[in-house]
């Protein structure tokens, strides 16, 4: 459920660049796990848990958790720590207390989907304009199908707008959300994973339609009732009857965050209590326990596609995670200020699942999700050591060939948010010894993880087991792979001309240039005040003058205005959506009327310069000006931020 709007507001007021709740699969070597190290019992996984949550809290200012372990069947162990509100101080009830599940809700539509594909009602392989009262254009000359919209391969842009909601009256229905907010679609079905909250929502009404039941209440009939889950909704917000809410917080020490309500239901909207997440967990490792067939299991879990045979891929719905030579299948969940994890050992018939409901320190609960289950697996489920071999020959030239910058498969197209896939995008450059380091995985102290190559293409992580994979086309590093993150997307480099590497100084300076410049005016007005200067007469006409101005002063508001929209999205998303939208005018006109005063200055001065009345030194400085200002503008136009439609 997190949107980039939370990663450019990271990178744009200097966090941690990204922190993925994904796992570390098994590398390329295929070495076969040894017999467990501890044994996965009662007593030894509390004091594991017990030994690990309540420093994590501390240490990640995060408010409290639950953690449930089930393993053949039954709940093994299930535990709250830490306060489910801090003013009343109301401890975690594994039962009760209820958490936002985030993305979690998607595998509960899925499985809804392949419900009715059981029954026969829906195929997973049929144009989904089938099932639709609207219809999803054609393009690219192949249907969209469930299949890829279980497997993230519709092609669908990313979208924000309304993606979260302020309260419960300016919340879309299901039908309005779908057919208000249809994405771009900018790959082939089929051919790209990116991860779709549209796609998952889109799901979520095709199982209404089908079964002409609204789709909070087709879960709750279909999935919640056979498994006894009394603690689980997709209201929002939840009655009183199914639970207490958890309180969300940003960092335990600070104010308490509104309950964030999910424009995509389907793909966001769920509340549950860890022990109900046990029971969708026991159902999901019994071959599908109450809810599924074990033929309809079996193929949800199974493998559905890999971009790159070393690397985990998609199941329907699930998304791989291998670790130590174990295969496992879960889903994440990011809200602002809520954030579960949830994985499946099938063959092993355990599930974990852990909560949060704070963001934490600098991302924490992203960190220590991760550290969490990659301890459980490393003391269960050890990892066999494998050999320590020499870089492929060759290594030093293919690192080399990888430095550059990369970009997320999941971004915008023709619309504002493409301003922040610029503050998504990662460089790889090379390092010592013919590693590499790749800015968009960091290890817990913040620093760029160091990779050294294991096979051609393929590199670990130096002291890890985490892999990145190179896809090469032509000679030329194409799109990279990395276990560090689930298998939702992948990164794709970049063009020279749309690379981060230089546009993000090139916008730097400009911002800092419209600001001197548009600070100028008031400083020499104030300095000439205090200290008694008389006004030296202008070199420049009064036009010019005015028309200088006008275009320092908005350029420096138009920048300011979206940076503020930048950040504040991340950490308050319910402001994308129609409340915004005067905001959005207003610095447009903003824009456009600096983008007027750049033109009446640029000719002011030209004719100036016509008529010889400069000085080389004013000249350049003119000159300066004058591109700093178109080149303002082109960017403007260039991310899409004078678009008339409010769609992103």
């Amino acid at each position: 459920m997190t949107t980039p709007f939370r990663l450019a507001a990271a990178v744009a007021i200097g966090l941690v660049p990204i922190a993925t709740a994904g796992s570390t699969p098994a590398s390329p070597n295929a070495i076969v796990a040894p017999a467990p190290t501890a044994e996965l019992d009662v007593r030894d996984v509390s004091a594991f848990i017990d030994g690990f949550i309540p420093y994590a809290l501390a240490r990640g200012d995060i408010s409290g958790a639950a953690v449930v372990v089930v393993k053949d069947g039954k709940v093994l162990v299930a535990k709250g720590f830490g306060y489910a509100d801090r003013a009343s101080r109301r401890p975690i009830d594994v039962e009760n207390t209820l958490f936002r599940q985030a993305s979690i809700s998607k595998l509960f539509a899925w499985t809804a989907v392949m419900q009715l594909s059981e029954a026969g009602k829906l195929d997973l392989d049929r144009d989904i304009n089938t099932y639709l009262d609207f219809e999803v254009p054609p393009r690219f000359g192949r249907p969209i199908t469930l299949r890829h919209l279980l497997t993230h391969r519709s092609g669908f842009a990313e979208t924000y707008r309304e993606l979260m909601t302020p309260d419960r009256a300016s919340t879309p229905t299901l039908e309005t959300y779908v057919k208000r907010h249809l994405p771009d679609r900018i790959y082939p079905p089929g051919t790209n994973v990116a991860y779709s909250n549209y796609g998952a929502t889109l799901a979520g009404y095709i199982v209404q339609r089908v079964s002409g039941e609204r789709f909070e209440d087709y879960v709750a009939r279909h999935i919640f009732a056979p498994l006894g889950m009394r603690h689980s909704t997709f209201e929002q917000p939840p009655r009183r009857a199914v639970g207490e809410m958890a309180t969300g917080y940003i960092g335990a020490s600070g104010q308490p965050y509104a309950f964030e309500y999910a424009g995509d239901v389907p793909a966001g909207g769920l509340s549950a209590s860890a022990g109900d997440m046990a029971r969708f967990m026991i159902a999901h490792l019994d071959e599908g326990g109450p809810l599924l067939s074990p033929t309809t299991t079996s193929r949800m879990h199974a493998p559905a596609f890999r971009q790159i045979p070393q690397l985990p891929g998609m199941a329907l719905g699930f998304y791989e995670e291998d670790r130590n030579g174990r295969r496992v299948i879960g889903h994440a969940g990011d809200l602002v200020s809520f954030h579960t994890d949830l994985h499946l050992l099938p063959a092993e018939r355990v599930g974990v699942y852990i909560a949060m409901n704070s963001w934490g320190r600098e991302d924490a609960s992203s960190s220590l999700r991760r550290a969490f289950f990659h301890q459980f697996m490393d003391r269960y489920y050890p990892r066999a050591a494998g050999p320590t071999a020499p870089p492929p020959k060759g290594s030093a030239e293919r690192a080399q060939a990888m430095s550059g910058t990369y970009a997320s498969t999941r971004r915008s197209a023709s619309n504002l948010g493409t301003l922040v896939d610029l503050f998504g995008q990662g460089r790889i450059e090379t390092g010592e010894g013919g590693t590499i380091s790749f800015s968009q995985f960091r290890d817990a102290a913040g620093v760029p993880k160091r990779w050294r190559e294991v096979r051609p293409n393929i590199w670990r992580e130096v002291g890890g087991t985490a892999i990145l994979a190179a896809e090469v086309k032509g000679g030329q590093v194409y799109r990279l792979y990395a276990d560090d993150q689930p298998a939702v997307l992948t990164f794709v480099r970049t063009t020279p001309w749309q690379s981060a590497a230089w546009r993000l100084p090139a916008l730097s300076a400009l911002v800092l240039l419209m600001s001197l410049a548009a600070l100028a005016w008031p400083a020499g007005a104030l300095l000439r005040w205090k200290y008694g200067i008389p006004a030296a007469s202008h070199l420049r006409p009064r036009a010019e003058r005015w028309a200088l101005r006008t275009m320092a002063l908005g350029n420096s508001l138009f920048a300011g205005g979206w940076l503020g929209i930048l950040t504040s999205a991340g950490t308050q998303p319910s402001l994308l959506g129609p409340g915004l939208d005067p905001w959005i005018r207003l610095l447009q006109a903003i824009g456009i009327v600096s983008f007027v005063a750049t033109i009446v200055f640029a000719s002011r001065v030209g004719r100036r310069w016509r008529a010889r009345a400069t000085t080389v030194g004013g000249g350049v400085i003119d000159l300066i000006l004058i591109v700093a200002g178109l080149a303002t503008a082109f960017f403007a136009f260039d991310y899409h931020l004078f678009n008339f439609g409010l769609r992103y």
